[in-house]
């Protein structure tokens, strides 16, 4: 759809930030908001088109979608709402365009949503419009406000059949976002896998507190912080910390919980080892991945206190709702029956039922790479809703399908994993997101610099905060010392050549995991002009 609207949307910025009317005196920039011609695209049907100025507007904070307010917006704010012929659905989607041809960057950009919502409308594309964008974002046809984000009840079955409501699953999937974002990889596979912790507390039989399994997490921390090399709340090194860390050494010993004490038991260690290890297929070999070692727990290990007299699974509502709706077509589907033999059946029926609708997962980008396009992802290293090693597993796919080196990957898909950062840099752990990927991927495209490295920070409200660089996978930041310095808290070279300054080379590359790929390495340490250490028991050169 957007295919056809970005040309269109295009010329209504440049028309709206550029008309002017000039005077022997003056030059006055007169926005063109009124008026504006309803398109006719291919396949739509344009129900109306509405055009409003908003001037000085402001966008109050809605956390978590909009998490600071955007003031002093100047916009044209077109609606524009469609149906597709044999649908039966109402589209909205919602374009700001600058009304200054002084704020206008000349970029259109298309955002995405969360949860069970395309998109966010407003609190999505404010933050774009106020960096000079003309920015757009649409609700897929989806029915609700931003409570509806939590569930798809009110679109997910149509009729008195009750059979799924495939338009709307179409929309949501792929047909009102194709342009917007290469959304949902392995859909049907990492959502219900998502539901894996909960199946394990069930076969298990005991469903820890929060409390335990953030001890767990503080645990992991305080054993495998430092193996990268610097000592600062976040495990760098996960795939050595999962051949280090085993939480058994927590037998016994006291949780505080609150007010109250809880010991840490055999059955929370057994829960804990089975989340991390990940669903199994009846032969044993892993079905999906686990739950990265210092990704937090409580999240998908959610549980809930059932009348003070025991407690009970809490599953996360996306993957909840995905297997309810649309998989069983039963809102009343029990989840708490899952066994690993079910999540096993249940896997399956997702994959073969909605893969081709759903998944965005063809690691064959040739087209994308011969029309010039650029693609920059990055993930957080302990994302604890999409696990990292998804997109590891897509950027190997993508080499092997069109058998090309990691350096001919690295001309149009870069991918950086962030480590210590959990879903979306939402904050709850204290690692360092990326702090303009937008503008590395605008210089990649526009300018021709590949991205080297990605600068990137903790949030202001880490307990501990600090900045570093983020490099290209399977490359992963080292911290580069010189002789005299005898700590340095921040990761600052990238190892592709001789690190500054020295007239050592490195060819010190670790691989996270994920598609087959593992390894360690140990911290590279240069001091006058000598190797002082080696990577992953190899010497440098």
């Amino acid at each position: 759809m957007l295919r056809f609207l970005t040309p269109f949307l295009l010329g209504l910025a440049a028309t709206t930030a550029a008309a002017t009317t000039t005077t022997t005196t003056t030059t006055t920039t007169k926005p063109s908001c009124a008026n504006i011609p309803t398109p006719i695209i291919p396949g739509l049907i344009i129900l109306s088109l509405t055009s409003t100025e908003l001037l000085n507007h402001t966008v109050p904070a809605t956390p978590p979608f909009l998490n600071t307010p955007v003031t002093n917006l100047n916009v044209c704010a077109v609606t524009v709402t469609l149906t597709h012929p044999g649908a039966n659905d109402t589209v909205n989607i919602h374009i700001w365009l600058p009304l200054s041809p002084h704020i206008w960057n000349t970029r259109f950009i298309a955002l995405g949503g969360s949860a069970w919502a395309a998109g966010h409308g407003p609190l999505s594309i404010a933050p774009y419009a106020a960096r000079g964008f003309a920015a757009a974002a649409t609700d897929a046809g989806l029915p609700g406000d931003l409570a509806s984000v939590s569930t798809p009840a009110a679109w997910a079955l149509s009729g008195a059949d009750g059979t799924v409501n495939t338009a709307l699953l179409t929309n949501f999937a792929a047909r009102s976002v194709h342009d917007l974002a290469v959304v949902a990889v392995y859909w049907t596979r990492y959502v219900v896998a998502e539901l894996w912790p909960q199946v394990v507390m069930g076969e298990v039989g005991y469903f820890p507190e929060g409390c335990e399994l953030e001890a767990v997490r503080a645990d992991v921390v305080e054993v495998c912080d430092g193996l990268d090399g610097v000592r600062d709340q976040v495990v760098g090194d996960v795939v050595g910390c999962g051949s280090r860390y085993d939480p058994g050494r927590l037998l016994g010993r006291k949780v505080k919980c609150g007010d109250r004490e809880v010991v840490a038991t055999s059955k929370l260690v057994e829960v804990v080892k089975k989340i991390w290890d990940g669903p199994k297929t009846a032969s044993g070999s892993p079905l999906w991945y686990g739950l990265p070692v210092d990704a937090p727990l409580t999240t998908l290990a959610e549980t809930q206190d059932v009348n003070g007299t025991h407690r009970t699974g809490a599953p996360f509502f996306v993957a909840s709702d995905w297997v309810k709706y649309f998989v069983k077509a039963d809102p009343s589907f029990d989840l708490s029956v899952l066994s690993s033999t079910t999540l096993r059946e249940v896997f399956d029926e997702s994959v073969s039922k909605f893969a081709s609708v759903i998944d965005s997962s063809d690691p064959d980008l040739s087209g994308f790479r011969n029309a010039g396009g650029k693609l920059l992802v990055w993930h957080g290293g302990a994302d604890n809703i999409i696990f990292p090693q998804d997109s590891i597993r897509y950027h190997s796919e993508v080499k092997k399908k069109m058998r090309l080196s990691q350096r001919r990957v690295d001309d149009f898909f870069r991918l950086f994993i962030a480590p210590g950062v959990d879903h979306c840099a939402q904050g709850s752990i204290d690692g360092a997101g990326p702090t303009d990927a937008l503008g590395s991927l605008m210089e990649w495209v526009e300018k021709g610099r590949a991205p080297g490295e990605l600068a990137a920070a903790t949030l202001d409200t880490a307990k501990t905060r600090f900045t570093r660089k983020l490099c290209p996978y399977p490359l992963v930041a080292r911290v580069l010392r010189r002789e005299g310095e005898s700590n340095r808290s921040s990761f600052d070279w990238c190892p592709i050549g001789p690190p500054p300054n020295t007239a050592e080379p490195n060819r010190c590359l670790i691989q996270l995991g994920g598609g087959g790929d593992s390894g360690r390495a140990g911290t590279c340490v240069y001091g006058a002009g000598r190797k002082e250490r080696v990577c992953g028991g190899k010497e440098l050169g």
